[in-house]
């Protein structure tokens, strides 16, 4: 089985997108963030990956959202 890199899953998104019905893009927009998350692909890359496109953005927020709260109780 082939690897797939974190820029190619990012690259299928922008060639998919203008085919996901509106009302689910957040929902497939968060299943690239996870699936770059499951190859290993690093908070950081994905956040500057998702960097741009709005989607992709709220999608990041959204899945790392735990991650976002953890950090508060930090500080």
């Amino acid at each position: 089985m082939t690897s797939v890199d974190i820029e190619t899953v990012f690259e299928m998104w922008d060639k998919i997108k203008a085919y996901v019905p509106a009302k689910e893009k957040l929902d497939v927009a968060e299943i690239f963030i996870r699936t770059a998350d499951d190859v290993g692909a690093l908070k950081e890359d994905v956040h500057d990956l998702a960097n741009g496109d709005k989607i992709l953005e709220a999608a990041y927020d959204r899945y790392y959202a735990d991650d976002f709260e953890e950090e508060d109780d930090w500080e």
